[in-house]
């Protein structure tokens, strides 16, 4: 406490991304990362436009949202695509729990993107 008291310490803060590796190495030790896939999803979740998409897109004469494949993540070669699809009065929404739980696979998500 006294060199924080003193201002002698420095400190630093980086951020990685659990996309790239689970771990880092630090001073000589792998240090493992922990991510929680589950917080950012549900705050994205709350928006009830979000919900009402499927049924938006249903019933408009326009395409609102270009029909293509969207990736939850950067694109990583050598990874197995997962693709969700979803259909008639649908929309990507509907798949956030799978998505969630098949994310928080570490063994998954070394293997795998995912994609809408």
């Amino acid at each position: 406490m006294v060199a924080w008291s003193s201002g002698e310490l420095a400190v630093s803060l980086e951020v990685y991304s659990t996309y790239e590796s689970d771990s880092i190495d630090l001073d000589g030790r792998r240090i493992p990362l922990e991510t929680d896939t589950a917080a950012p999803l549900a705050c994205s979740l709350n928006d009830t436009t979000v919900w009402r998409l499927g049924t938006v897109q249903f019933v408009s004469p326009e395409e609102r949202i270009k029909t293509d494949i969207y990736p939850t993540q950067p694109y990583r070669a050598g990874r197995i695509p997962v693709v969700f699809v979803h259909v008639t009065l649908s929309s990507p929404a509907w798949w956030a729990e799978m998505w969630n739980t098949l994310r928080a696979d570490r063994s998954l998500r070394e293997r795998c993107q995912f994609w809408y």
